[in-house]
């Protein structure tokens, strides 16, 4: 009986140990859970715009020198010109001027001199500075008649040139400059000058006297005048009267020249 129950001992012994190594064994057989590694999400991606190139700077010009920086000018003003010597520096009496005609004046002067060589000075303004002087010689008594009414400003000096005689310079501004006519004579005094016809130019009424028999007792008539292409064109005469003044006429005449 003793060794029954020994054997039923070492057989329960056994029992309890295959039992406890199929239960370990059990427990190795289950795989363990696998771990999945985490995937690694690609971080967001995040795009930077190009960056812009800045703008090239346009090259700083360099500075100029004021004597170089090209300036548009008007047109310099003509050179002043030198008073005759009968009127010192222009500073001889001012005797009257004309209106003022596309920034030009004439001016009448009274020249020095001995009672032999008097003279009338004509003086050309432009923006009120001399361009031009012109002297009249043997003018007594001189004065001036202008217009500013056609296209050239024009004016008439007159002066007598002795005890019976007289004459008469046109002066017309062309291009910035006198135009000078041949000056008109006569035998007698007080050559006038007006607009006969209406035009705006001066015209001239020249008295004559024919000397016959002689000055004192002689005829008398008109000549007019009148200004065509820049000069002085005879255009008729009066009657001639004796023993009496002949009154000037006050428009053209046609009449026959006795010479």
């Amino acid at each position: 009986m003793p060794k029954i129950r020994h054997g039923l001992a070492v057989l329960a012994g056994l029992i309890l140990v295959t039992a406890c190594a199929s239960t370990v064994s059990g427990q190795a057989e289950v795989a363990p859970q696998s771990k999945t590694p985490a995937t690694s999400r690609p971080a967001p991606h995040t795009s930077k715009p190009s960056p812009t190139p800045s703008p090239t700077p346009s090259p700083t010009p360099s500075p100029v020198a004021a004597s170089e920086v090209p300036t548009t000018q008007a047109p310099a003003p003509p050179p002043a010109a030198g008073a005759p010597a009968s009127c010192p520096d222009g500073t001889c009496a001012e005797l009257s001027h004309s209106l003022e005609k596309d920034g030009y004046q004439i001016v009448l002067r009274q020249g020095t001199g001995g009672s032999t060589t008097s003279s009338a000075i004509v003086e050309l303004l432009s923006g009120g500075s001399p361009v031009q002087w012109a002297a009249l010689p043997f003018a007594y008594q001189p004065h001036m008649e202008c217009s500013t009414q056609t296209e050239h400003l024009h004016c008439v000096v007159i002066s007598g040139t002795g005890a019976h005689s007289s004459q008469a310079q046109l002066y017309l501004v062309v291009d910035g400059a006198f135009l000078e006519p041949p000056i008109v004579t006569s035998d007698t005094t007080e050559i006038m000058a007006t607009d006969l016809d209406g035009d705006g130019d001066l015209d001239l009424q020249v008295p004559v006297n024919n000397y016959t028999p002689d000055y004192a007792t002689g005829g008398n008539y008109w000549e007019t005048l009148i200004l065509q292409n820049k000069q002085y064109v005879r255009t008729g005469c009066t009657e001639t009267i004796y023993g009496r003044a002949v009154p000037p006429p006050n428009s053209i005449v046609s009449g026959v020249c006795p010479q």
